[in-house]
């Protein structure tokens, strides 16, 4: 999220985003994780800089939940 902070990203972006990290972390079940990420997954891969490392990671995460 420093990354984010410290970029062009509006500050609604970063909050759902911060929002959507915290539920997921309190998931225990990566199919519930993965739920709780999609949202953000959908936002970033329609909206977020392609450059954007924060963005990347959280794309491939979602992915390895989903494929594991």
């Amino acid at each position: 999220m420093a990354e984010a902070a410290s970029s062009r990203f509006p500050e609604p972006y970063l909050v759902a985003a911060r929002r959507m990290l915290l539920l997921a972390r309190e998931a225990t079940d990566n199919e519930v994780r993965a739920q709780r990420l999609a949202p953000l997954a959908q936002q970033i891969s329609d909206s977020w800089p392609h450059d954007s490392t924060l963005g990347m990671e959280i794309l491939t995460y979602v992915q390895g939940l989903r494929t594991s």
